[in-house]
């Protein structure tokens, strides 16, 4: 990219041209930095402004948080918001992607990790919370109040879900 621009700025002879020209490449620049700001850690799901329409637009088309990256943030946001008693039953917990993306990070001893409704190790019961992305329509697969959405820039990656009922 950096060869054509040198031979583009290098070809025309017009101050003005040169300018606008750089100008907008400038302008592309502090955009793409600050959308890569805004998804942070999640960079990889980024779409094109001009031809994805952005990350929200894109989600509702293609799979954005495929490596599951938010499950850790959402896990985080359980483990610090929602509320369960010290010592109460464990609060059970299942999700849609690989099993380790959620149960890694529940080594606190107020939750279990019931299994995966996708990948790795299957559901045994019915959780009380579900770790749920919209990729292939996981978070359709049980009922309940969505208490929480991890989202970038109007892309929702995980949603936290409270467990009405048993679904498909």
């Amino acid at each position: 990219a950096s060869i054509s621009v040198a031979k583009f700025l290098e070809k025309s002879h017009i101050w003005l041209i040169n300018v606008l020209f750089l100008a907008g490449i400038l302008i592309s620049m502090v955009i793409s930095i600050s959308d890569m700001v805004k998804l942070h850690p999640d960079e990889y799901i980024y779409f094109n402004r001009l031809f994805g329409k952005g990350v929200a637009q894109a989600s509702k088309s293609y799979d954005t948080d495929y490596w599951g990256n938010s499950y850790k943030e959402a896990v985080d946001w359980v483990v610090n918001n929602y509320p369960v008693p010290m010592n109460g039953p464990k609060l059970k917990i299942a999700s849609c992607l690989f099993s380790l993306s959620t149960s890694y990070y529940l080594q606190d001893n107020r939750f279990e990790y019931i299994g995966s409704y996708n990948d790795g190790q299957p559901v045994s019961g019915t959780p009380d919370l579900f770790l749920a992305s919209p990729r292939w329509g996981c978070d359709e697969k049980l009922q309940g109040e969505t208490i929480h959405t991890i989202t970038r820039m109007g892309a929702p990656l995980t949603y936290i879900i409270k467990v009405t009922q048993n679904s498909k």
